[in-house]
């Protein structure tokens, strides 16, 4: 703060725009990035299976990022940043419920679907 002409203003992580903004930020990371990993050990521990299969289940949703990223930053650049995370929201929320209430009955491979329908949106909401 005492250095002229300052590369960076310490300052402007306490104004209020920044700042609240930063929480937002850290709150929405924590809610998307913390249920793809608790949402597979869920499954494990319904379905009893081993720690291998609940690693293989985190494939599908890295897949579904990997494949959604090219087609968000052009629907960015043609429709805007809020569009974009409207669009990427949207198979996060619908894809919640299946996976959260899956039970030892439930299919593999409709676990997989639903985890690679649900790793579409955090590539569209993130990419850049």
């Amino acid at each position: 703060m005492r250095v002229p002409n300052a590369l960076i203003d310490v300052r402007l992580p306490g104004g209020r725009g920044v700042a609240s903004s930063s929480i937002l930020l850290f709150l929405t990371g924590f809610c998307i990035c913390g249920a793809r990993l608790l949402l597979p050990l869920q499954g494990r521990n319904r379905r009893g299976g081993r720690v291998l299969d609940t690693v293989l289940l985190l494939v599908p949703q890295g897949v579904g990022s990997s494949l959604s990223r090219p087609g968000a930053g052009r629907l960015r650049d043609t429709a805007g940043p809020r569009v974009v995370a409207r669009v990427g929201l949207a198979p996060i929320a619908v894809t919640t419920v299946p996976s959260a209430l899956a039970d030892a009955g439930t299919s593999r491979m409709w676990l997989e679907i639903v985890l690679l329908l649900r790793g579409l949106g955090p590539g569209r909401c993130w990419s850049r």
